[in-house]
């Protein structure tokens, strides 16, 4: 993860003051109140629209931004080979704990790999 400090961007919580990227296309943002992911259309595209038509905050996962309470699990389990397994975890555990609606995809694949991973 590389910390882009000098990005300052508008975010749907306000200024950027830190940026941190995951990956190409997959930035962590920081601001003074709040904070979440940002992900380029491309990486966006990947997740279901189920997953972000599930979000207390729809309209703000169909254009990229994915809040710290609760739509960061969604990102995790997205793309489970960024975050690992222990993330993972935490990530399933949050949505099965908070919004019944995504046990379906909770199951199967993302379960296989955080059994598979080590306990990273």
């Amino acid at each position: 993860m590389d910390n882009v400090k000098s990005t300052v961007i508008l975010t749907p919580w306000g200024l950027s003051q830190g940026l941190k990227r995951w990956t190409d296309g997959i930035f962590e943002v920081e601001t003074a109140a709040h904070g979440g992911f940002l992900l380029t259309s491309e990486w966006n595209a990947v997740i279901p629209d189920a997953l972000k038509a599930g979000s207390a905050n729809a309209e703000q996962c169909r254009q990229g931004w994915y809040e710290e309470d609760d739509d960061w699990a969604i990102v995790v389990i997205s793309f489970p080979y960024i975050f690992g397994a222990k993330v993972t975890r935490q990530a399933i555990q949050h949505l099965r704990n908070n919004n019944p609606n995504f046990a379906p995809y909770l199951d199967g694949e993302l379960e296989e790999f955080c059994r598979d991973s080590s306990a990273t």
